[in-house]
């Protein structure tokens, strides 16, 4: 009983990620799309220097929402068994 509770609640907040995941994404991209404050004596210096990292971060932010999209994934496919294996312990024909 405890393990099933503890999996309702792993399904929940999956739903309520599933519902919210569009809005951390959003700000995830308005961070890195903010401009990086620098002193003005190194800004000369600096002017290109970020760029690169921008894009590196950016490439690794993708690569990172892949990852949990495949997380998501296996996580839904194991609520659909939970699911089947719940109505087939309580179906009374089987």
């Amino acid at each position: 009983m405890i393990e099933s509770e503890n999996e309702q609640q792993k399904l929940n907040f999956f739903l309520f990620w599933n519902e919210h995941e569009n809005v951390f994404w959003k700000w995830m991209e308005s961070v890195l799309d903010q401009p990086i404050l620098i002193d003005e004596n190194e800004e000369d210096d600096n002017e290109d220097k970020y760029e690169p990292l921008r894009q590196i971060d950016c490439k690794r932010l993708e690569a990172e929402k892949e990852k949990f999209h495949s997380a998501i994934d296996t996580l839904d496919n194991a609520l659909v068994r939970l699911q089947q294996l719940w109505i087939s312990s309580n179906d009374p024909t089987s």
